[in-house]
């Protein structure tokens, strides 16, 4: 969305998956790397990223709130963990976690460029996010006349259940 907001007229359209530009729907971890950046918990905050990317968070990001986690090819969860260990990337991915309550002013930036430019957009959501609830899936459709909203029984990682189904509406959009 900052991207969007810097440069309007380089957007024809916009697909979201999973990620809010509303208040509505933030769900508990968002809330609670906000918590805990405000209170200056530096020591839990910390603690809290740090789980986020271990092999244990990356898994429970992959298969909390999927339907049928059967789906999820393990492969997901470790790739990422695996790039986690490059030199450096572990850090710059905690500074963005510890650093993610810096969205929340911008919600109301954003909010503004849809409502004014109106992008045609898709919003693919997997409702069991403990990132992002359904219900900043539908928050979009507060500034948006043009909007494609399709929830999911799954979690953060929606396409990883249902790729099929994001592909088919991905082409029709796109088309």
């Amino acid at each position: 969305m900052r991207i969007a907001k810097k440069n309007p007229d380089f957007i024809k359209g916009l697909i979201i998956q999973n990620a809010n530009t509303y208040m509505k729907g933030v769900g508990e971890w968002p809330q609670k790397l906000k918590k805990l950046e405000e209170e200056e918990n530096f020591e839990e905050l910390t603690k809290f990223t740090e789980w986020l990317m271990s092999k244990d968070g990356l898994k429970e990001m992959y298969l909390g709130g999927a339907k049928d986690a059967s789906k999820v090819d393990p492969i997901s969860y470790l790739t990422d963990n695996a790039f986690l260990q490059r030199a450096g990337i572990l850090d710059i991915q905690k500074t963005l976690f510890q650093d993610y309550g810096s969205n929340f002013p911008k919600y109301p930036e954003w909010q503004e460029y849809l409502k004014i430019h109106q992008p045609k957009t898709l919003v693919l959501w997997g409702d069991n996010d403990k990132f992002f609830g359904p219900d900043g899936a539908d928050a979009y459709r507060e500034d948006l006349e043009n909007v494609e909203i399709h929830h999911f029984d799954s979690g953060h990682f929606m396409l990883e259940e249902h790729p099929q189904k994001a592909i088919e509406l991905i082409k029709k959009f796109i088309r």
